[in-house]
């Protein structure tokens, strides 16, 4: 399910970054059913690795957990997500705004570096992984550690849905010129343009997150 790879992941650590990536990549849809059994076959090893990570999945939001049931990959109503991109945009709006003036030109040159991967990417799940790392550097200088992990949950919840209804030429034409903008304004220190070009960028991603609830997958 989660590997196609003949090297499979056996730590636990392993174990929750493969199905971290699955689910987040699209892989694993929302509602898909996680057997404990069934991948601890797949990765080789005890069901208690792959209970901790469900349940570590769960704290995350990625993964729900109901007795007599078992696990499942998370999913969500058109409300609960715009309820969490209502809180994306209020708390990465504010991270932006207290790590604007604590970008050097060192730290703007890694965002630069990273769009330029972005560019060249057309993988899904490594594209999602090199988006996650670019607003990470985005937000990091403003030192506010419980925001960045509130914002990083709330990524994980919801990035999946996103990317599910986005091809490689939606990627790269719609939100790579958005991560331009905002790097020309974190480098004028333009709190304000930089604030809005990130609203913008988080609401349309919120547009393809809800459009993803009600229409298949156009992911490549």
């Amino acid at each position: 399910m989660p590997t196609k790879s003949n090297h499979k992941p056996s730590s636990g650590h392993a174990i929750l970054a493969a199905l971290r990536t699955s689910i987040t990549s699209g892989s694993l849809p929302p509602g898909t059913v996680l057997r404990q059994v069934e991948l601890a076959e797949e990765f080789g090893v005890s069901r208690i690795p792959v209970r901790e990570a469900l349940q570590a999945l769960q704290s995350e939001g990625l993964v729900v957990i109901e007795p007599n049931r078992g696990a499942f990959v998370a999913s969500y109503s058109a409300e609960q997500l715009s309820e969490m991109f209502d809180l994306r945009v209020m708390l990465e709006v504010d991270a932006l705004r207290y790590a604007i003036p604590q970008h050097t030109e060192r730290s703007i040159r890694k965002l630069e570096a990273l769009q330029r991967e972005l560019d060249d990417e057309d993988q899904p799940a490594e594209w999602v992984r090199i988006d996650r790392d670019f607003h990470g550097e985005l937000y990091a200088p403003s030192g506010r550690t419980h925001t960045l992990q509130l914002i990083a949950g709330l990524r994980g919840s919801v990035e999946r849905f996103s990317l599910a209804h986005m091809g490689p030429d939606t990627r790269r034409t719609g939100w790579s010129d958005e991560h331009h903008q905002l790097i020309a304004a974190v480098r004028g220190r333009d709190v304000a343009a930089a604030s809005a070009i990130l609203t913008s960028h988080l609401r349309q991603t919120q547009q393809s997150a809800l459009a993803s609830l009600i229409s298949p997958s156009t992911q490549a």
